[in-house]
């Protein structure tokens, strides 16, 4: 009798390990597949925000052309297609300057895009404040906005506003009204004119309201 009850207690204590052991082993598969999926995810999230760290690094080297361009030469943003027009910044010889279209650039292996575009701003005649809504009644020929974005493949393109101003300019000096009239952005040393309404030239150049 004591023989079959040590038997019995010997075969329920191996069958107890045994469950034990089959416990043991799921759990191990369980922390061992979601450590798994955390380090897949963790090295994912990774490799996004060194693209997403690309693109802003892109962005700011743009952002930095357009301030150079704009201030040796503000028609550069001024004069381009508004709103719609794309267009990017190119260092030459030195000198910052703005090109038409978008600008392909590899980094670490990945291509990205880049391009801004440009609208006009107007102020409120009181404020003085720009406005949400560009009214061409209340146009700021001084005050631009640029809007540069960078873009890349499955992602979620990174973008960033800018309002710039003319504040440093060549002044152009007007040295004679026999040249024909002309209209648009002028570059130094043009001095062409759009109209010469109430303009006496003489020895000494007058401005007269109503004529001299």
């Amino acid at each position: 009798m004591n023989l079959l009850k040590r038997k019995r207690k010997t075969v329920y204590t191996r069958g107890a390990l045994l469950v034990e052991l089959l416990v043991a082993l799921s759990v191990f598969t369980l922390i061992a597949g979601i450590s798994a999926q955390a380090l897949s995810l963790s090295m994912f999230g990774g490799q996004l925000a060194a693209k997403k760290e690309g693109g802003v690094q892109l962005l700011s080297e743009m952002m930095e052309g357009i301030r150079g361009s704009v201030e040796s030469n503000w028609s550069s943003v001024y004069a381009v297609t508004k709103t719609t027009g794309h267009y990017h910044p190119v260092l030459t010889n030195g000198t910052w300057t703005i090109a038409p279209g978008d600008e392909t650039v590899i980094l670490d292996g990945l291509s990205y895009v880049r391009y801004f575009t440009v609208n006009d701003v107007s102020r409120d005649q009181v404020t003085k404040d720009i406005e949400t809504t560009y009214l061409p009644a209340h146009d700021d020929p001084s005050t631009q906005q640029v809007i540069a974005t960078v873009t890349w493949p499955d992602a979620e393109p990174v973008s960033v506003s800018e309002y710039f101003f003319r504040w440093r300019n060549k002044t152009c000096v007007q040295s004679g009204w026999t040249a024909p009239a002309s209209s648009g952005v002028k570059t130094c040393p043009d001095t062409t004119y759009v109209n010469s309404t109430n303009i006496t030239a003489g020895a000494n150049l007058e401005l007269c309201p109503g004529g001299c």
